[in-house]
């Protein structure tokens, strides 16, 4: 009799210990999330679990279980018993980076934009013809080191998909009111991101210039003041035209 009940004690051990283990694996089972990848401005639907957080909500944020990608980059989401990786890709295209690398010399800018022509280099500027939608680069340099680079685009085709292209990379600041230049920032805080209208040979272009970023929307302004991409061939004249710059504003204003 003692042996039996023994016996049956040990046979029950074992089997809550099964059915323990099956429902742990389970529920690991049901916790576990497939990583994610949305283009910038897509919403995505957690089908599983509550009170879901973004590590990152410049990236994307989670409101109950949806999801929101606002910019490109890599982020976690989470809750308290699982997780999974979002991954953000821009879903718009216009152009390659300028080369970043500030305090680089020409030489080193020159390597960076092999497989573009060399338009015309002075002893603080370098144009390079662009490829495609950027219809020129330019490098700014300061006692012989990069110091910023701008992009030139056509303002009339390209404007307003331009905001949405640096939007979904960069943090928007905002615009400023009295010439309109729009202002992004990186958003590690390194990189500060100017546009602004350009009359070129009576075209008007967006130009696209990127800096180093140095605390504050007022040093910003400060390093806008001090480049000059005007060369001998070209001559850069900033949009002032009230009518042009309200209906360019308008645009972005939607």
């Amino acid at each position: 009799m003692t042996k039996f009940f023994t016996k049956s004690i040990m046979l029950l051990a074992c089997f809550s210990a099964l059915v323990l283990s099956s429902c742990n694996d389970d529920a690991e089972e049901d916790l576990r999330m497939p990583d994610v990848t949305l283009k910038a401005g897509d919403t995505y639907t957690i089908e599983k679990g509550t009170n879901w957080l973004s590590a990152d909500p410049l990236i994307a944020t989670v409101s109950g279980n949806s999801i929101k990608a606002l910019r490109v980059g890599k982020t976690k989401i989470s809750n308290n018993t699982a997780s999974f990786s979002l991954t953000v890709t821009p879903k718009y295209n216009l152009y390659d980076d300028p080369c970043m690398q500030w305090g680089a010399s020409t030489n080193v800018v020159n390597s960076f934009m092999k497989g573009y022509t060399m338009l015309e280099q002075d002893e603080n500027i370098v144009f390079y013809s662009g490829n495609g939608i950027a219809e020129m680069y330019a490098y700014y340099f300061e006692n012989g080191k990069l110091s910023s680079s701008l992009v030139l685009l056509d303002a009339e085709s390209y404007y307003s998909t331009l905001h949405s292209f640096l939007s979904e990379r960069y943090e928007f600041l905002g615009q400023d009111e009295e010439d309109y230049s729009l202002y992004y920032i990186s958003m590690d805080k390194k990189l500060a991101i100017l546009v602004e209208l350009y009359n070129i040979s009576d075209v008007l272009y967006a130009g696209v210039m990127y800096f180093p970023y140095e605390g504050d929307a007022t040093n910003m302004k400060s390093q806008k003041q001090r480049t000059n991409f005007s060369s001998k061939k070209m001559s850069f004249k900033v949009c002032e035209e009230p009518h042009i710059l309200n209906q360019f504003h308008s645009l972005i204003a939607k």
